[in-house]
């Protein structure tokens, strides 16, 4: 079993112009990314390039971006990376995320830096809230970095990964990234009351992330319409559809198929060990082939 070592130990495993992705969301490793910001800063003469998605707020890898130390190239721009894609400083990638698997082996990443929850009695561990990339990147890579974040759901679907496959891993010093719903304004909640009289009975329901999902969420609560199976992003919007019993019961797949988890800690205890919710990669969540043959009726609500 591996023993875990300092942060600037383990970022020494990385090669010269490593090509390194990094997984999204609240699965970020943002101690290793803290730590590959000041590698970069110190040594930039060794050409790093850093792939990501969707990172929140705490991104602790752009100040070597701005400096030029780091090469960056994103497929999910945020309104800190905007300005630095704009300045030329960071590249951004136009990519359908069902594509993003596909993309990430064929660039040949050579380095994955994951979150992960600890290892169970078997010697394997999850990727917990992230599966949009994470499974590509950790099959892809020839080294995976790993930080261990004890707070980290054990989740259902193909999260599960080995610690032999992992080269080094620290424990996280910084908090399980969390994602905040949007409140709700009138004009968000308004589309939500609209769009409750076009939808099928029993339907399946895709959702991105914004001020209108939720309102959608938010007014079939309200008026405790019906139970549904959703696919896409969950939201901590989705206990609240399970403590109201209007989660409607899987089949082949759970009643929640999610690419990633984004939410807080009270989703992420909802989803630990939980079969009504899984967590799966976007060739099968993002796949149109795939979801229409284990759901019906799909509505996708997006921003």
């Amino acid at each position: 079993m591996l023993r875990p070592v300092r942060v600037d130990a383990a970022l020494e495993l990385i090669p010269r112009e490593a090509r390194i992705v990094a997984t999204p969301g609240c699965a970020a490793p943002t101690t290793l990314l803290a730590g590959l910001d000041d590698l970069a800063q110190r040594k930039p003469d060794l050409g790093l390039h850093l792939y990501t998605g969707l990172q929140l707020e705490d991104q602790p890898f752009l100040p070597a971006v701005a400096a030029g130390a780091l090469r960056l190239t994103t497929w999910h721009a945020s309104g800190r990376t905007r300005p630095l894609i704009a300045e030329g400083r960071a590249n951004y990638l136009p990519l359908r995320l069902s594509d993003v698997p596909a993309t990430i082996e064929r660039l040949g990443i050579e380095v994955a830096l994951i979150r992960v929850s600890p290892p169970d009695a078997d010697g394997m561990v999850s990727l917990g809230p992230s599966m949009s990339y994470s499974r590509a990147a950790v099959d892809t890579a020839r080294v995976i970095i790993a930080e261990v974040d004890p707070l980290l759901p054990r989740t259902h679907g193909p999260t599960r990964l080995s610690v032999d496959r992992i080269a080094a891993i620290i424990a996280s010093e910084r908090p399980t990234p969390r994602y905040r719903s949007p409140p709700v304004t009138d004009t968000a909640r308004r589309i939500g009351e609209l769009l409750l009289d076009v939808l099928p009975d029993r339907a399946t329901l895709q959702f991105g992330v914004g001020q209108v999902p939720e309102a959608v969420l938010d007014t079939l609560l309200r008026n405790r319409v019906g139970a549904f199976r959703l696919i896409g992003l969950a939201t901590d919007r989705v206990v609240d559809l399970a403590e109201a019993d209007m989660l409607a019961p899987g089949g082949a797949a759970p009643s929640v198929v999610a690419v990633e988890l984004m939410g807080t800690e009270r989703l992420m205890r909802f989803a630990d060990d939980n079969p009504t919710i899984g967590v799966y990669p976007s060739t099968q969540g993002h796949r149109p082939a795939w979801l229409a043959s284990h759901f019906d009726r799909i509505v996708a609500i997006n921003s």
